[in-house]
């Protein structure tokens, strides 16, 4: 657990220990925006990351069965809850049947069903006899681009469980089906999903929002995972963080607030400067010198509000601003 504030549960990306989490950038600065001002909750499934390896089951419902035992030691009574990938369908069916515990969901690139039993057969033969090409591959599948980070993705992957686990997984995945789990659903629910994504059809997602009764769909251009938002990371946790803050349940206690009112102890504080500004305006004159700096705050202000961070002053040639956290 980490922060202050309503409690949002983040079920496990798939086969990343959550120790391991911050070796993927995008993914921990996902977490950490839609986090600000929430106490976050991650844990790890059976066999996976900090987990023991030897489990005596692996079945959906085992993994739910683990996320209620998580959630009941928290003691808030409801939480929001937030889930990519195959494991979203798993946060689907929690939140259909116990809708006194679940809030809000969040789910990103997440399955209804399978959409290749022969694909995932392939993985599961695969992963019993040579786990690090299996690794490799699911990967590859889940990051869409870029060689470097599905590379660095698979190695977290043999880190953080074997091959016969993964095995078991995907085993009892074949015949999932969440369609009649999500039409009992009655959280608020965001679906976020890329419309040409490459491992999970985006009418899964089209399907998933019409099923789910006060739901929402989010389509995102390109082919994304939580893992490779790259550039839209600050706009997807924008959106998510938004949707969040609709309701008082779930809402992020303001930036430098404790759970009781008080001010917290550490801030992070910013002060920016523009070097030159005096010669700059003389070279250029007043028009010009100020087109300069009306495009200097835009792209000031974008990034503070795609980090979290609340500006304090503007100074024309500087800001002041504060954050969270570092």
């Amino acid at each position: 657990m980490a922060g202050e504030g309503p409690p949002l549960v983040v079920w496990p990306s798939v086969w990343v220990g959550f120790s391991l989490a911050h070796e993927l950038p995008t993914y921990e600065r996902l977490i950490g925006l839609i986090g600000a001002g929430r106490q976050t909750v991650q844990f790890d499934t059976r066999g996976v990351g900090l987990s023991q390896r030897e489990v005596s089951g692996a079945t959906a419902e085992d993994i739910i069965r683990d996320a209620e035992a998580v959630i009941d030691a928290i003691g808030a009574g409801r939480v929001s809850m937030f889930a990519n990938g195959p494991l979203g369908g798993l946060a689907l069916r929690y939140a259909a049947t116990r809708p006194d515990q679940v809030s809000c969901l969040v789910v990103f690139g997440t399955l209804i069903r399978i959409a290749s039993r022969s694909w995932y057969e392939a993985i599961i033969h695969m992963a019993r006899g040579n786990w690090d090409m299996a690794a490799r591959m699911i990967a590859g599948g889940q990051l869409r681009h870029g060689h470097d980070e599905a590379s660095q993705l698979a190695r977290i992957y043999l880190e953080s469980t074997s091959g016969d686990i993964v095995a078991a997984y995907l085993e009892n995945s074949l015949d999932l089906d969440f369609a009649d789990d999500v039409r009992k659903i009655s959280a608020p629910t965001l679906v976020i999903h890329s419309r040409e994504d490459s491992m999970y059809p985006f009418s899964h997602a089209q399907e998933l929002a019409a099923l789910i009764k006060d739901s929402r769909l989010l389509p995102l251009d390109g082919n994304r995972s939580a893992t490779s938002l790259g550039d839209m990371t600050g706009r997807v946790a924008k959106a998510i963080d938004s949707f969040l803050d609709e309701s008082p349940e779930t809402r992020a206690i303001p930036h430098g607030m404790g759970g009781n009112g008080d001010q917290r102890d550490l801030r992070t504080v910013l002060f920016t400067d523009l070097v030159g500004h005096t010669e700059m305006m003389s070279r250029l004159g007043d028009e010009r010198g100020r087109a300069v700096l009306r495009e200097h705050e835009r792209i000031t202000r974008e990034v503070l509000a795609a980090y979290g961070g609340t500006e304090v002053k503007s100074m024309g040639d500087g800001f002041m601003a504060s954050f969270g956290s570092v």
